[in-house]
């Protein structure tokens, strides 16, 4: 496998990354869900890929973590369970994007906006 040098990290980009996210009440609420949502060895499956994703390397990365609804949307939806799956960075936005490319999500998507449409959520 070949290895590539890592680029270098812009003093802006590195004081948001050393930033403590213990202010953040939505960081702490996709934490707990992490706790409720992994098997005894610390992984969850990725809803988009299945794909292992090890506690120590995606339980703090917030981009993990997919609101299905988009909560600057259906700001009501943000903190339920329901509505957040965790997902590996790249099914997260390939949702964001593209979301024909993330089928599990779009589909949890069409599923959820037909309940919302109907007063059901």
């Amino acid at each position: 496998m070949k290895r590539t040098k890592l680029k270098k990290i812009s003093d802006t980009r590195r004081a948001l990354l050393e930033e403590k996210p213990e202010g953040n009440p939505l960081h702490k609420w996709f934490l707990e869900l992490w706790d409720i949502r992994e098997d005894n060895r610390g992984i969850i499956n990725c809803f988009e890929t299945g794909k292992e994703l090890q506690r120590r390397f995606y339980r703090e990365n917030t981009v993990c973590y997919s609101h299905i609804l988009p909560k600057e949307l259906y700001a009501e939806y943000e903190y339920k369970e329901w509505n957040v799956k965790i997902v590996h960075p790249a099914a997260h936005s390939q949702y964001e994007i593209f979301p024909e490319k993330a089928p599990k999500q779009l589909a949890e998507y069409e599923k959820l906006i037909k309940l919302h449409e109907k007063g059901e959520l």
